[in-house]
């Protein structure tokens, strides 16, 4: 009596590690080798520091590390976020994101793991940088900073 509860008890346990296998054994059949190449996996933070400018979602800003300034018709940013997501995904969220809110990319580089993305928007620029840190909890850093460049609007020619 006890083998059968035995045998009926191991039955059990193959057919419950099984199922998450598609009836394979080893990743040959996990579904997530089976999902097309570069889909979006991040979504926008609904409630970003910058209007215009995205973050993935649970990236948190690093306030200690972090500033702003706006005066006029000029801003300045230079905001550090940190969250969880291979930097490679917030690399292609960006790519499709910032296009979203109206930026264009104008190059992208990768030199030595370290990411970096440059936009432009009417007079503005913004530099994307995305490393890795090595925190457990937080292993991926983005680095924005954005600043209205020289190309001003021009002032009324009106004299009075």
């Amino acid at each position: 009596m006890n083998n059968l509860r035995i045998s009926v008890m191991m039955a059990l346990l193959a057919l419950v590690l099984s199922a998450g296998c598609d009836g394979q054994w080893g990743l040959k059949g996990d579904s997530r080798t089976s999902q097309p190449q570069g889909d979006l996996v991040l979504m926008p933070e609904p409630n970003a520091p910058i209007g215009d400018v995205p973050v993935p979602i649970y990236f948190k800003l690093d306030e200690s590390r972090s500033r702003n300034y706006a005066a006029g018709n000029a801003r300045y940013v230079d905001h550090v976020y940190r969250g969880s997501g291979n930097k490679y995904e917030v690399r292609d969220f960006y790519f499709v994101e910032m296009e979203r809110y109206g930026w264009v990319c104008m190059g992208d580089r990768a030199t030595g793991g370290v990411l970096t993305l440059h936009f432009d928007k009417g007079t503005e620029r913004c530099a994307i940088v995305i490393s890795d840190r090595y925190d457990l909890f937080r292993p991926t850093e983005i680095h924005l900073e954005m600043w209205t460049t020289g190309r001003l609007p021009s002032p009324p020619t009106e004299t009075p």
